[in-house]
């Protein structure tokens, strides 16, 4: 090779080099940019709302008007954040105790109006009680929300709660509990009906593992591949028209009373134990027009348990019958 091949490779070499210097840069220089953005959508937005919150003099008519633009504020500062960001939003806004609540069936006064966060886009959140830092919910409303992949880990939820219509695929409630009776503060509360609402939602592989169930509705959802393994139901469940397919019911705890039904569901792979099979014999688990785990169908049937044993022959573990 001459001597001036060698000097154009290693031109050629060097050349690459400052190139790939350069893309570096420029990209190093694009993500601090977009960083400095973020922060700076996220300053404005906790000055503003904190300016409308405690501002004592305001242009605003009344509360309905102020939450309208603290909503809107919200949900375009939602849309631009990355999910670290959205985290600090929604804790400012639990902390600022700003989050949307369950609103009472009478009166219209402004004390009885809550922020509307549908719409709102709080995917891969990650919210985790700790001994310094709990989450505790009560009457908490997040309807028509993006919920994917966000994660809701040793929360509490209480005096009911509703998730109806939002999107909850790969979301995590590990080890949270849904308690809301014995905390309920409305003279009105029924017993043994739902005040925890999933209806409508999309849960696909979401995650209740270790958790606490009591009066739950999991109406009209798409609930395949979600994990029940070594949750606690108590009280009213419902599946009522919801997919169920490949769910794992494989509970740790059934507390009584206990009232659980699965009407026009779909139940094709999922998996159940023992001890939530015995409580057809005991009429506190009921199936109706459903299509159980092997294909089969059990219409309007008041069948045994030795029924649902022997269609469910072909799942020879112990642990799932």
């Amino acid at each position: 090779m001459t001597r001036q091949k060698v000097l154009q490779r290693v031109d050629n070499q060097r050349q690459k080099q400052e190139r790939e210097l350069d893309d570096r840069r420029y990209q190093l220089e694009q993500d601090q940019t977009h960083e400095l953005h973020l922060q700076d959508v996220f300053k404005t937005y906790i000055q503003d709302i904190t300016i409308v919150l405690f501002k004592v003099k305001q242009s605003f008519v009344d509360n309905h008007t102020k939450l309208a633009y603290i909503r809107s504020n919200t949900l375009l500062t939602l849309d631009e954040l990355d999910a670290s960001r959205k985290l600090r939003v929604f804790t400012f806004l639990y902390e600022s105790d700003l989050l949307p609540r369950i609103l009472s069936s009478y009166g219209s006064s402004d004390a009885d109006i809550s922020l509307d966060l549908s719409g709102a886009d709080l995917a891969s959140i990650f919210l985790l009680s700790s001994s310094y830092k709990k989450f505790e919910f009560h009457k908490l409303s997040l309807s028509s929300v993006n919920l994917v992949n966000a994660s809701f880990i040793l929360c509490h939820f209480r005096n009911g709660v509703y998730f109806t219509s939002s999107a909850l695929i790969n979301t995590s409630f590990t080890r949270s509990n849904f308690e809301c009776r014995s905390l309920y503060d409305d003279d009105s509360y029924s017993v043994n009906e739902p005040h925890v609402f999933f209806d409508h939602s999309t849960l696909h592989a979401a995650d209740f593992g270790g958790s606490y169930l009591r009066e739950v509705s999991f109406n009209f959802a798409n609930m395949s591949n979600v994990n029940f393994n070594g949750a606690k139901f108590e009280e009213s469940i419902q599946f009522e028209g919801t997919t169920l397919t490949n769910v794992d019911f494989r509970p740790s705890d059934l507390r009584y009373p206990l009232y659980t039904t699965f009407f026009n569901t779909d139940l094709r792979g999922a998996l159940f134990n023992i001890y939530l099979l015995e409580q057809i014999d005991r009429g506190n688990l009921k199936m109706n027009n459903a299509i159980l785990w092997n294909g089969t169908w059990s219409m309007n049937k008041n069948l045994q348990k030795s029924y649902y044993k022997t269609s469910f022959s072909e799942q020879v573990s112990n642990d799932v019958l």
